[in-house]
């Protein structure tokens, strides 16, 4: 029996997304396992062409991470945030290939159960922490929605896939031309309501373009779509109000800079500086993953990276290594903006641009999937429109 890359890939984010969700609850560590299992599978994707780009973007990525291996103080850091940048580089550029996009449509269509389910099931767990005390944390004076996870951005990251998937399954199951999508708006809103409890800001973003998406795209009708605003509006007004993410927006101080960053321009400057003062080898080829954190630490005292994806890279993988993510986002853009045009390829150019700036997208792999499902839906209805 011949097992599809590409239906067990659907499936293995499947089951991330909801063990991700019960992290803490399950006696051992399953997510790495299976984020070997997902590493394999897109590596076995990416080498099904003999292609001179795939065989370039391995050889590039493959030689940034053996050479930053030299410099690395804390190799086992080094290697599990290696594996999450070449799955994020390696998806992106196959989810730019015309092939990979029919063959993703294949699986999707072939997991809708699958997909349909995952998305219920991750509801009902987030409902489920919502009304949990051990799902919060107290930290630096403030209260975080971390669900049944490790941290408030996992949680958030795994909220925006549970979005994502809920678009996925609407597109494969559509509701009746003039209907509204009454089931996907009731998948959306728990996933919606954890994002504002974590209090992480970054992911506002993507789940903000997902629900606009949703609302511009998916409601035909233009006065069901007037009436709509008005509720819209009041609803999202009250909750956000009354969450977590309020109270911590309302709770910045600082100069201005800082406040829109929440501190994030101090320690870009630390490592940008840190940078700079590293050898020539070190600046080529980086010092390796941990090593932002160790810049961090002595400037802050505490070991946190620096929420920005193309800083961790220089330090993390050196020139070299930025140079190769650099090569796959442009193709990325070129490939959007081809495609696409006016607010979609806006929205998806966003999607990952703003999370990549001001916090991290390759290092969270359920938004980094989150994005994956929801450019294959946009390429899959204008794949329709374009045989109309």
């Amino acid at each position: 029996m011949i097992i599809s890359n590409y239906t067990l890939l659907v499936d293995l984010v499947c089951i991330l997304l909801l063990t991700t969700l019960t992290q803490t609850l399950i006696p051992f560590g399953i997510n790495k396992y299976l984020g070997f299992f997902i590493f394999l599978v897109v590596f076995r994707m990416l080498l099904r062409k003999r292609e001179k780009g795939r065989i370039l973007i391995l050889i590039f990525s493959g030689a940034s991470i053996f050479f930053s291996l030299f410099m690395t103080n804390n190799i086992s850091v080094h290697i599990i945030n290696s594996s999450y940048w070449l799955i994020a580089i390696w998806l992106l550029y196959l989810s730019s290939d015309v092939t990979y996009n029919i063959k993703m449509a294949n699986a999707l269509a072939q997991k809708k159960n699958m997909i349909k389910y995952t998305a219920i099931v991750a509801d009902v767990i987030i409902l489920i922490s919502l009304m949990s005390k051990q799902a919060y944390k107290n930290s630096w004076g403030e209260v975080y929605f971390i669900g049944y996870t490790v941290h408030q951005h996992t949680l958030a990251s795994a909220c925006c896939l549970t979005l994502s998937l809920a678009l996925v399954e609407l597109h494969i199951n559509p509701v009746k031309s003039g209907k509204l999508p009454f089931r996907t708006f009731l998948l959306f809103a728990p996933a919606l309501l954890g994002i504002l409890e974590s209090s992480a800001r970054a992911f506002l973003i993507p789940a903000i373009i997902l629900l606009a998406y949703l609302y511009l795209y998916k409601i035909k009708g233009v006065s069901l779509k007037v009436v709509l605003i008005p509720i819209a509006v009041l609803a999202a007004g009250y909750l956000f109000i009354k969450s977590n993410m309020f109270d911590r927006m309302s709770n910045l101080s600082g100069t201005a800079s800082d406040t829109i960053t929440s501190g994030r321009s101090v320690f870009w400057l630390a490592d940008i500086r840190a940078f700079w003062q590293l050898e020539l080898f070190q600046k080529l080829f980086g010092h390796g993953f941990e090593y932002v954190t160790q810049v961090n630490l002595a400037l802050t005292g505490v070991a946190i990276g620096a929420h920005n994806d193309f800083i961790t890279l220089a330090l993390g993988v050196g020139l070299f290594g930025l140079f190769t993510h650099m090569l796959v986002i442009v193709r990325e853009i070129k490939y959007d903006c081809s495609v696409h045009y006016n607010i979609k390829k806006g929205m998806l150019i966003l999607f990952w641009l703003i999370p990549s700036i001001v916090n991290g997208f390759y290092g969270y792999q359920m938004l980094l999937y989150s994005y994956i499902f929801f450019k294959w839906v946009l390429f899959a209805e204008a794949k329709n429109e374009s045989m109309r």
